[in-house]
């Protein structure tokens, strides 16, 4: 595989960035943790999804932002 990375901007403002032998950011707020999460969701309505809702394993995630990003109930 080659090189990849993932940049999550929150207000202009970077918040992280994931690579494919990288992570880096800052301190992560409440704020933050939300919109990584909104751009993970957006990533995977974009591509779809292979695996099972992350629904299965992470009780944050409200079934009801799914169909908001076209992912399957």
């Amino acid at each position: 595989m080659q090189h990849w990375s993932v940049t999550v901007e929150r207000e202009g403002e970077r918040v992280v960035t994931i690579e494919s032998e990288c992570l880096s950011g800052r301190e992560i707020s409440p704020e933050d943790e939300d919109a990584i999460r909104t751009a993970a969701h957006h990533l995977l309505a974009f591509i779809g999804d292979p695996q099972p809702s992350l629904r299965e394993y992470d009780p944050q995630v409200n079934p009801a932002d799914d169909a908001e990003f076209g992912m399957p109930p």
